[in-house]
């Protein structure tokens, strides 16, 4: 009788991990993000611009959420290189680092750096 229990519970985890395993591979591993769409592709209208080193991107559902976090208002634009996990972000006024590396850490994520670089 014990056995038969311990076999069902084993199957009941399995079943679970299997489903669990499934939706990360159709959804990526923090659900599914649509992407906030671009206000602007003219970056010369933005003369702020950062460079920013993030670490824990497992994959492009996080990139999208970091990017969403940034490209909701329409004063910065945020674009995370999805190879190197590096991100430009281009703000029409000034952002203190402290104000970035908040917005970025809440989510879970860890900045490594950010450099002031001249928006050309």
């Amino acid at each position: 009788m014990s056995t038969a229990i311990i076999c069902l519970i084993l199957i009941v985890i399995c079943i679970y991990s299997i489903k669990s395993y499934a939706k990360k591979l159709s959804h990526g591993c923090c659900g599914q993000e649509s992407r906030v769409s671009h206000h602007t592709r003219n970056y010369k209208q933005y003369p702020y611009c950062y460079k920013i080193w993030i670490d824990g991107i497992s994959c492009q559902n996080c990139l999208i959420k970091i990017e969403n976090t940034f490209n909701q208002d329409k004063n910065n634009h945020l674009h995370i290189h999805s190879k190197n996990h590096t991100g430009t972000l281009y703000a029409k006024i000034p952002l203190s680092h402290d104000k970035i590396i908040q917005a970025i850490e809440t989510l879970g994520y860890k900045v490594i750096n950010i450099e002031n670089v001249i928006n050309k």
